[in-house]
């Protein structure tokens, strides 16, 4: 076989695998919409906790579609009303109802929430920009025709059941390493050995005796040897991530689970909501073998 004929099968065999249970994409739709709502309580549960009748609150910092649509303000009802059709809608996108309407449905009250919430906090984060796009990737699948409450459930073609999920793999590869080398682009080969972990960890630390992880954070802030070891593994985990597509399970776990622990400690330590990220790494596993005891990368 030539080698053009053998690199063309393997592209394909990427992209396309026959022997692939159609339910690992069904089983994909309902961990990321599981997520989604983790999310949604997570960083946009705090709304809920606003009086319907009380104040308005003035958007700071409104996001650009936002002050486009005339947004100004913070409208406490609004907000409940956005909160409880985003939660329907990935509720019925999990169950796989109409996923392409609800998860839409959802992405603008997502959208919606978290300009109000960078316009008070005056800071806009990246961290739901890979669950937009595995939303957008949902919508253009056919992620419901399997494992879904419809009385019929439709088959799927080979061709249609590995590619949202491939797609979104990509897109979380491209996320951390690009993570990595925009730290490198910004501040260069010395953020490594001078990453802002530990001042970050001394300010926090100041005042805070009782709390859960005190212990660890003045540990982090006297041993300055700790700081370039954790700049250092986190921006190298970071570009190491695309070795995750090479689909071999030792390495599939090793970089799974030290993202995981960094970004448990980053919660705990430094208060970066990245906590929840951890379960999007079920896209590099074959979930349906998974659900039978096995565990294999996809």
């Amino acid at each position: 076989m030539s080698p053009t004929l053998g690199e063309a099968g393997a592209v394909r065999g990427f992209w396309i695998d026959e022997a692939r249970d159609p339910e690992c994409l069904g089983l994909w739709r309902i961990a990321l919409c599981s997520t989604l709502i983790l999310c949604l309580f997570y960083y946009y549960g705090a709304f809920l906790s606003l009086d319907a009748a009380g104040a308005r609150y003035h958007l700071l910092g409104a996001d650009w579609y936002l002050a486009w649509l005339g947004v100004e303000r913070l409208e406490p009802l609004h907000l409940r009303w956005v909160f409880a059709a985003t939660l329907a809608s990935l509720v019925a996108a999990l169950l796989g109802v109409h996923h392409r309407v609800f998860l839409l449905t959802a992405l603008l009250g997502l959208v919606y929430l978290k300009g109000c919430r960078d316009g008070i906090a005056v800071s806009q984060k990246a961290r739901m920009v890979p669950l937009y796009y595995g939303l957008v990737i949902l919508v253009l699948s056919r992620c419901s025709d399997v494992l879904s409450v419809r009385r019929r459930a439709r088959s799927l073609e080979s061709r249609d059941v590995l590619w949202p999920i491939r797609l979104f793999q990509i897109v979380l590869v491209i996320f951390y390493f690009g993570a990595g080398v925009n730290k490198l682009r910004l501040h260069g080969l010395d953020w490594p050995l001078h990453p802002p972990i530990q001042r970050s960890v001394i300010g926090q630390y100041v005042g805070l005796e009782l709390d859960s992880v005190a212990f660890l954070k003045e540990w982090i802030a006297t041993y300055d040897l700790v700081n370039p070891i954790a700049g250092f593994l986190g921006v190298a985990l970071e570009l190491a991530f695309p070795l995750v597509l090479l689909r071999r399970l030792p390495i599939t776990l090793v970089l799974c689970a030290s993202l995981l622990v960094f970004h448990v400690l980053n919660s705990f330590l430094l208060y970066a909501p990245f906590a929840l990220h951890p379960t999007l790494y079920l896209a590099f596993f074959d979930l349906s073998k998974l659900r039978r005891g096995r565990l294999e990368p996809i």
